[in-house]
């Protein structure tokens, strides 16, 4: 994609998962549609294993999870496109004003094709269930994402503002490699203008509880921030902050390989009970097989004695920073990981590590990142 970018370092930054912006807008509008449009309601799949024509390969983000078996094709109404068309930018640029953020400093991420992205040289299951979660939501086509872009491209043309794209990439990588950019930056400036961090925030705007391992802390209201280092948040479509029920990201990010995640078609793990009899005092391992581990399905009550556990919490760390040594070390020899590395003995099949690999964002290929990294650099050097 095409950028022109001249980022302003006096202002804070919003990272826009597209993905989530563009399905958001089109429930939104689809509510509105039915409430002003009553009778077109009516018409309702009689058969409950249809497939519902022209669903595309596209990954994303949203909260919403209405199930319909509505049928009506809504990309085929006029009135409903206009009404896109003229609203996709509306609740975007009422948060970048509500945080005073400058219209250069929007940053827009696109999600490759589903099929495409790099998780699936890994696992073939990987959000293999989001297509029929499209259909149950009443999804008949997905071409609203083309007016989205078409929207986002004026935009970025107008405010030379940036939108980056990675045909192997998900929004969630272009955005971790972004932010990560940016709080550099940020430090930088800040050594001829210390005051540049006083209040800078790098906001994103998603659904996915995967950024929050990128985040702060969320600040406490009318509390005075003390920082060495830009803040960053996730926030949702009101604007609000988004907390993690952890006290700190990195429980959050073990927390969701524990316990996998539905909706990206992670399994949770088979926990290894022999490892905690801290949590699992009344395991009994027999004299005639004590080397056979027992296991067990990771639900939130046991994630939750794993992590306030010191003890179980200590071990669980250690694999996931001895994981993420692994990941280091292929990404500075510019080499890919293969699971046969991926091993532990938290989980059955080692699961945690393989889990691991598919949602911490310092897995991400150096093909990958090196890529997204240069998109950033040439976006900014054009100017």
């Amino acid at each position: 994609m095409n950028n022109l970018w001249k980022p302003d370092w006096s202002s804070s930054f919003l990272l826009i998962d597209v993905s989530y912006s563009a399905f958001y807008k089109y429930f939104a509008l689809k509510n509105w549609y039915f409430l002003a449009f009553p009778d077109k309601k009516h018409k309702l799949n009689p058969n409950p294993n249809h497939n519902p024509k022209n669903i595309i390969e596209q990954s994303n983000e949203t909260n919403e999870t209405t199930e319909t078996n509505i049928e009506i094709d809504l990309m085929d109404d006029e009135i409903f496109k206009t009404k896109y068309k003229k609203l996709f930018m509306e609740q975007i640029l009422k948060i970048a004003k509500k945080y005073k953020i400058k219209k250069s400093n929007l940053l827009f991420a696109f999600d490759c094709r589903s099929s495409n992205i790099w998780r699936h040289s890994y696992t073939n299951t990987y959000k293999a269930t989001r297509a029929e979660a499209h259909r149950r939501q009443g999804i008949v086509n997905c071409s609203f994402f083309g007016i989205a872009r078409e929207v986002i491209d004026e935009y970025c043309n107008i405010n030379q503002c940036p939108k980056f794209y990675n045909p192997n990439a998900e929004a969630d990588d272009i955005i971790a490699i972004s932010t990560d950019y940016i709080k550099t930056q940020y430090i930088l400036q800040s050594q001829t203008s210390p005051m540049i961090l006083l209040n800078s925030k790098i906001l994103i705007l998603a659904s996915d509880n995967d950024y929050i391992q990128l985040c702060s802390k969320p600040p406490i209201k009318d509390e005075p921030v003390y920082q060495m280092t830009p803040q960053i948040y996730l926030i949702n479509m009101r604007g609000d902050f988004v907390k993690s029920t952890y006290p700190n990201s990195l429980q959050a990010l073990i927390s969701k390989i524990l316990m996998g995640d539905n909706s990206d078609n992670i399994p949770a793990c088979m926990i290894n009970k022999s490892l905690f009899p801290m949590i699992f005092s009344k395991l009994v391992i027999t004299s005639s097989s004590p080397s056979i581990p027992v296991y067990t399905k990771c639900s939130k009550s046991i994630t939750e004695k794993l992590l306030t556990n010191p003890h179980s919490y200590q071990i669980i760390l250690e694999q996931f920073e001895m994981n993420r040594k692994r990941f280091k070390n292929h990404l500075n020899n510019k080499t890919i990981i293969t699971l046969d590395e991926l091993t532990d003995e938290i989980s059955f099949n080692s699961v945690f590590s393989k889990s691991q690999l598919i949602v911490d964002f310092e897995a991400i290929p150096f093909s990958i990142s090196n890529e997204i990294q240069q998109q950033i650099k040439n976006a900014i050097t054009i100017i």
